[in-house]
Parts: C-alpha cells; sequence; structure tokens
C-alpha cells in the first residue's frame, strides 16, 4: 500500500453543533498535519465523538468549516469524503469471510477482481492476518476482528482513518497490546489518524498530539508532554493524569506563594516523604492515611493537620520501608517542578 503521508491534512474552523439546549461542540478549531496521530480525549458527553462524525460527514455542523488537504467538506455525503472509519462495534459483516469483508469496500468502487485480491492480501498482511483470510468473522478473537476492521478501512486508501474508541470492549492485557500495534500501523502507513477516547493513559501513549475537550470546548490541543507538564487549565490538570492543585490558602503552610488568581499544579511524583523530602525548598510534616501499591510504585494520601483535601505522593515502593498509615512523615516538594493554571 502506497505511502499516505502527502496526504491527509485537516483544517477545522469554528465547528459548532448543538442539540436543543447543549452545545455538543463549541467553536472549535483545530488545524491537523497530515501523517499525524491524534487523539480526541475527554469525559462522556465532552463532544469528541460528535465532532468525529461531523468529520465523518454523519453530522452536519450547525456553522463552522471543515476542509481536508484543502478541499471543503461542506455538504458532502460520507463516502465522498476520502475518510475511513472504525466503529467501537466494528461493524463487521458476521457471514462473511475475512477477505470477503476487506473486499466489501472496494466492490463497491468497481474495482478490478484481479486487483481487488491483491489489494486485500498487501491489506491482510499489513495486520498480520493473512493466513486467517478464510475464516469466518465468528472464528476470530477480539483482537483479531479489530485487525479485520482496520485492514478493511485501510485497504480504501483514505486521507484520514477516524477511530471511535475501538479497543474500549477488550481486556487490558489485549488493549494494551494493540495498543502498540495501532500506533506502529500508523507508523508504517503514515495515514492520519483521529482517534477517540476517554482513556487519558491510551491517549497519552498512542498520540503525536491529543485534543481534550470538555462541555463540547477545546481545552488544549499539545504533545502529550505539553498536556502533562504545562495544563493550559485545571480541568485539563485534573484530567491528564493525576495532580495536587492548590490554591494560595492551601500553599501558606509550606511558605509558597502562586502567580496571582492561580493555582499551582503538583504532581504526585514531584513529591517526596520522609528523608528525601527534607532537602526541598517546601515541606510539611503530615499523616499517612493510606499506602497502596501499584506495580513498583506506591500510592501514599498524605493529610495536613491544616487542610481538608490530602496530598497524593507517587514514590518507589521500597522507599515506604516501614512506614504505615497514621504515621507521620514529612512531605516535600519542589515549587519549580510545579505548572500553574487560571484559578477559574
Amino acid at each position: 500500500m502506497p505511502s499516505a503521508a502527502t496526504k491527509g491534512r485537516l483544517r477545522l474552523d469554528r465547528i459548532t453543533k448543538t442539540f436543543g439546549a447543549l452545545r455538543a461542540v463549541d467553536g472549535v478549531d483545530l488545524d491537523i498535519e497530515a501523517g499525524e496521530f491524534i487523539a480526541f480525549l475527554g469525559p462522556s458527553g465532552c463532544g469528541k465523538t460528535t465532532l468525529l462524525r461531523i468529520i465523518a460527514g454523519f453530522e452536519a455542523a450547525d456553522s463552522g468549516r471543515a476542509a481536508l488537504d484543502g478541499r471543503e467538506l461542506g455538504r458532502l455525503p460520507p463516502n465522498r469524503r476520502d475518510v475511513g472509519l472504525v466503529f467501537q462495534n466494528l461493524a463487521l459483516f458476521p457471514h462473511l469471510s475475512v477477505a470477503q469483508n476487506v473486499a466489501f469496500g472496494l466492490e463497491l468502487r468497481g474495482h478490478a477482481k484481479e486487483a481487488i485480491a491483491q489489494e486485500v492480501a498487501q491489506a491482510l498482511a499489513l495486520v498480520e492476518l493473512g493466513a486467517l483470510s478464510g475464516r469466518r468473522i465468528q472464528q476470530l478473537s477480539g483482537g483479531q476482528r479489530q485487525r479485520v476492521a482496520l485492514a478493511r478501512a485501510l485497504v480504501l486508501e483514505p486521507a484520514v482513518l477516524l477511530l471511535d474508541e475501538p479497543l474500549s470492549a477488550l481486556d487490558l492485557k489485549l488493549r494494551r497490546q494493540l495498543q502498540q500495534e495501532l500506533k506502529a500501523l500508523q507508523r508504517r502507513t503514515r495515514t492520519t489518524f483521529i482517534f477517540v477516547t476517554h482513556d487519558q493513559e491510551e491517549a497519552l501513549s498512542m498520540a503525536d498530539r491529543v485534543a481534550v475537550f470538555n462541555h463540547g470546548k477545546l481545552e488544549q490541543f499539545g504533545s502529550p508532554r505539553d498536556l502533562y507538564q504545562r495544563p493550559a487549565s485545571r480541568f485539563v490538570a485534573d484530567f491528564v493524569g493525576e495532580a495536587n492543585i492548590r490554591d494560595a490558602a492551601q500553599l501558606a503552610a509550606f511558605g509558597v506563594r502562586p502567580p496571582p488568581r492561580s493555582l499551582l499544579v503538583i504532581r504526585p511524583e514531584d513529591c517526596a516523604i520522609g528523608a528525601a523530602a527534607t532537602s526541598l525548598p517546601a515541606r510539611r510534616e503530615g499523616v499517612i492515611e493510606t499506602i497502596d501499591y501499584i506495580g513498583p510504585h506506591a500510592r501514599l494520601r498524605i493529610g495536613l493537620d491544616e487542610a481538608a483535601e490530602p496530598w497524593v505522593v507517587l514514590i518507589h515502593g521500597g522507599a515506604v520501608g516501614d512506614l504505615a498509615p497514621g504515621a507521620r512523615t514529612v512531605l516535600g516538594f519542589d515549587p519549580a517542578r510545579a505548572a500553574s493554571v487560571p484559578a477559574q
């Protein structure tokens, strides 16, 4: 299959969509480069799937403009938009074989039989299913069905591939495996991918850039590192990863002042306890409320005498030592490593 990196640039200008009193998409601007892996991230009802459906042509925007490779999508029907789709339920045909499922779109386009056979073989090789081309869909595992859906979409060589939470029904181990496979597949094909998810770990591990939505608005669009280390709002700081978000009153006990009308965002891994905290510029004694072990790490909740909201600390499990809930310890952090967000 030829490279698609020369096509797939998507531009959205002030896209708005309402359903009655609900503004599902609220003036969204996005500029997506050809060959990027983009994630649309946000909680249920934030507008990410509605925006995906607008790009696909299944919903019409109330206002705004969408253009793919300079061509306005406007009122083009879905089959003329050069966009591929992989749905959450995959929508495979159970009465057809793997190869017949993949060939379906090519047949609708009137490709010659010889060409279809070659293109289907290439697509199945791409997703490592060549040996299963004759199997029925019911004979496949969940991961194999996912690959069939990808092959069926990619065989048409779309400028953009839209994926609406395609991994959400899989168990955790298989989901993580397919996350890596999907990312590698996108690198090989160089097709622009737009992946909808509510799982921030999934978005951060897979995408080149992530668009974070909340109540129809685009809160921030940037690299995973930017979103995590330089959140643009309290919502992004809280939704992307875990964070201790503190105002001036909560930081006074540490002798720390945030910028005016701002909150400080201190990530749990940037905190320390015990002897490791004594050399940090901001520190305070507190009481360990809980200790949870997550793989090699320990997640501690530490309460301060004057604070109602406990602090979350993430350290290596071995550093906990003999500490247990109820023990007093020193909590510390370096304000220079904290981000600030507007206090809204």
